[in-house]
């Protein structure tokens, strides 16, 4: 897919070098943004927090490596979350402007 796009291209090599290492940081991001959160936790989570870590990391891994080595079977979280992202946003911009109105 992007593999194609960037092979006929002047300095696309370059170009799909970044895009990958990007891939590798959209993997693990996800997951160290969870495992921070879990540091904030009384006792860290406890059996769960470390079970869920554990989980984390083995995910991001998982991740990792399909962003290395099939790079065309990769989906981006970013775009995943992102969306549901937005989503919410819109819908609590909506509440407010409805809340602000009178209703």
């Amino acid at each position: 897919m992007l593999t194609d796009f960037f092979a006929n291209r002047q300095g696309g090599d370059a170009v799909f070098a970044f895009i990958r290492v990007l891939a590798v940081l959209d993997a693990i991001f996800v997951q160290c943004l969870g495992l921070w959160w879990m540091s904030g936790l009384p006792q860290r989570g406890g059996i769960l927090g470390t079970t869920a870590a554990a989980v984390l990391v083995l995910w991001a891994l998982r991740r990792a490596a399909r962003a290395v080595f099939q790079f065309d079977d990769y989906t981006w979280m970013t775009f995943r979350i992102g969306k549901w992202v937005l989503v919410l946003w819109v819908f609590g911009l909506v509440t407010q402007l409805w809340l602000r109105a009178g209703h």
